[in-house]
């Protein structure tokens, strides 16, 4: 009796470590997936979960029902039972023998008892600390996994922003690429202007230098007609004036005679012939002087002035 009540005082020790937990624990994933519908879904917080396991833990276990069956305790001594209808009156000393036997049958049935449900208890005890174990490791796996997961919504959401900011940062690099697309191709519509019209500014310098090639060969000609003008002009000034004095000196000196003869008569008249003659020839050389000197002005204003005005119109001409 003294170990049927050890056993009992047991008992509540027994029931609080053995929990009746599926062999899924060892995927608490798995398990959590199938005790709790809505977990892949994130429903069910940590705490929820930790709470249904120590529910689960302080279940009753199955030693408690087994021991709590009707089959185990002892049945009824046959000695008490009698046939309908017939009262046994048996002696004193048979009753005290039938009783020891009882007692002797019931101890050994209960040491029997006893032994099985010690080895039992024992076996369900190594279970029981082996099944809490299992669910102290689920439940830190059970944390683990829903800090990843938390860590992984995180992420997963960080992802999303991080996305949604890639689709508007291509968005607006797309637009970007387009209108630096339309710049380019505005450029390259300038840029076929621009060599169209420095091909057309090169034709008009190519022709601008021949023209200018031509003009300046033009000058050199009018510079050496100008030049070779001016040696004739000089040569002939020259030659003419050689002419012209000799001429323009004669005629002079002829008429200083003639006047000379006049006045050198008249003169001589008074003073004699020798000193008319005299001074009439010294008046003769100068008014000849005089005269050449003037018609030679007068031929070089003419020459100088008809020159000028050659000058001026080629000048005019050339610019």
């Amino acid at each position: 009796m003294f170990c049927f009540l050890a056993v009992k005082r047991r008992l509540p020790r027994c029931s609080r470590l053995m929990t009746v937990m599926p062999s899924a624990l060892v995927d608490p994933q798995r398990y959590a997936s199938m005790q709790f519908p809505s977990y892949d879904k994130r429903d069910l917080p940590t705490e929820g979960i930790i709470d249904l396991i120590r529910d689960v833990r302080n279940s009753p276990s199955v030693l408690i029902r087994f021991l709590e069956r009707d089959s185990l305790r002892s049945p009824p001594s046959p000695v008490h039972k009698s046939p309908k209808g017939h009262r046994q009156h048996p002696s004193d000393t048979s009753s005290r023998a039938v009783g020891h036997g009882d007692r002797e049958r019931i101890t050994t049935h209960l040491e029997s008892i006893l032994q099985a449900t010690t080895d039992r208890l024992e076996h369900e005890t190594r279970r029981a600390e082996e099944a809490m174990a299992r669910a102290e490791y689920a439940e830190v796996l059970v944390k683990e996994w829903f800090t990843k997961a938390a860590s992984a919504e995180k992420g997963r959401s960080e992802a999303d922003t991080s996305a949604i900011e890639s689709e508007h940062n291509a968005a607006r690099y797309k637009l970007q690429l387009k209108n630096t697309e339309s710049a380019l191709k505005r450029l390259q519509a300038d840029a076929v202007q621009l060599e169209k019209r420095y091909a057309e500014a090169e034709r008009s310098a190519v022709k601008a230098r021949s023209e200018a090639r031509e003009s300046q060969t033009a000058l050199n000609s009018v510079e050496v007609k100008r030049k070779g003008w001016e040696e004739g002009v000089k040569i002939g000034m020259m030659k003419r004036l050689g002419k012209e004095k000799d001429k323009v000196w004669n005629a002079g000196y002829a008429k200083g005679i003639k006047e000379g003869k006049a006045s050198g008569t008249k003169e001589g008249i008074r003073m004699g012939r020798r000193e008319g003659l005299h001074e009439g020839r010294e008046q003769g050389r100068n008014e000849e002087r005089r005269n050449a000197l003037e018609a030679f002005d007068k031929f070089l204003a003419e020459e100088t002035d008809g020159r000028v005005r050659l000058y001026i119109k080629v000048k005019l001409h050339r610019d």
